[in-house]
């Protein structure tokens, strides 16, 4: 009798355990469809440790760059030539362009398990890891002897933690706030007391058009997969030719990038520049790399050619991006002047510019 209630229970425990998985999972598909993520990899692959930097929600936000959501408007492509900014007194006759890519992303990191693969993140709002994290604290000691003035960002959440996390070590103690007036005009916090806001504020300017390439059909998909979707070579096509976009209704070429990012940096960026600001952008791969094509008068064959040398012979790439070493260019007189990079960066920038694709 004992052996038959104790069969009994132990049918009944296991049943009840096959009945809480299934609720589990069936709660955990609902709540991936409620977050728009295709496998729940931007919500359920990020560590306790690495939430506590994250802005709320911004990890299971899919922006589209072509709906213009919370987009504020002087946000809008505006093509046109330069012109004058209002605002503090510039302390120099030129200024500075602070080129800054997010930091290591969770989908970026060398995996803790084998089914916590590599992922072409893209436009999908992924955080950064615990390694990103890092790297943008030491961007912020990299850029010690570097006044920054004005900050411009991408709305994802790895562009945004990251610059937050360099100005909160950054030698100025400066309080970066968000601003939502046009760039080209006074900042809100202009007049809120006797002292120059300026001397303790930074005004930071969001917009959706400094946001990573759209990976297509390949967002979310692992690296070890996307040779079942498409062969080698043409991924490598997709990923360096200027003009290829990536495959599906939203993916993008680097001329995308090139025509929704250059009118607005000449419109709301080079003002601030010829001013004589330093201004920090912090962004995402593609669009650092195409600010460096434009910056450096590149054309396409050459963009072509220096994307190969990436993974090739990085030491002479023209194109890197790495993540959280920031590149400096003067602006004087209509030109831009790369700063060299100390022998440090450069070595870091070697190490942190490869991906596996």
């Amino acid at each position: 009798m004992k052996m038959i209630m104790g069969f009994a229970s132990l049918v009944l425990a296991t049943a009840v355990a096959t009945l809480t998985g299934i609720l589990v999972k069936k709660k955990r598909h609902h709540d991936l469809k409620a977050c728009g993520c295709a496998d729940g990899e931007c919500c359920n692959s990020v560590r306790p440790s690495e939430r506590r930097y994250q802005l709320p929600h911004a990890h299971v936000e899919h922006w589209d760059k072509r709906s213009g959501k919370c987009d504020p408007k002087w946000a809008q492509l505006a093509p046109g030539d330069a012109v004058e900014v209002t605002g503090d007194k510039p302390r120099s006759s030129f200024g500075t362009l602070i080129l800054l890519r997010h930091g290591q992303s969770v989908w970026n990191r060398n995996p803790d398990h084998p089914s916590d693969l590599w992922r072409y993140a893209g436009s999908i709002d992924i955080p950064l890891s615990e390694v990103g994290m890092q790297e943008a604290f030491e961007a912020g000691k990299r850029l010690k002897h570097v006044p920054i003035d004005v900050v411009f960002c991408s709305q994802m959440d790895r562009a945004r933690t990251t610059m937050s996390l360099a100005l909160s070590v950054h030698p100025s103690k400066k309080t970066p706030v968000v601003e939502h007036s046009s760039p080209l005009d006074n900042p809100a916090f202009e007049g809120v007391n006797d002292k120059n806001p300026y001397d303790f504020i930074i005004p930071v300017y969001v917009s959706p058009t400094l946001n990573e390439r759209n990976f297509g059909d390949l967002q979310g998909v692992p690296s070890t997969r996307h040779t079942r979707m498409f062969d080698k070579e043409h991924v490598v096509k997709i990923r360096n030719d200027y003009y290829t976009r990536f495959p599906g209704e939203n993916g993008e070429s680097c001329e995308d990038i090139h025509n929704r990012t250059i009118p607005f940096f000449n419109s709301f960026i080079l003002p601030h520049l010829a001013a004589g600001r330093n201004v920090l952008v912090s962004s995402h791969g593609f669009v650092i790399r195409t600010l460096i094509k434009y910056l450096d008068g590149m054309d396409a064959d050459e963009f072509n050619e220096q994307m190969k040398l990436e993974k090739t012979a990085p030491d002479k790439c023209l194109l890197l991006a790495p993540t959280g070493v920031p590149l400096m260019y003067k602006y004087n007189k209509g030109k831009f002047t790369k700063i060299a990079q100390s022998c440090r960066d450069r070595a870091e920038s070697l190490s942190r510019s490869t991906a596996p694709y």
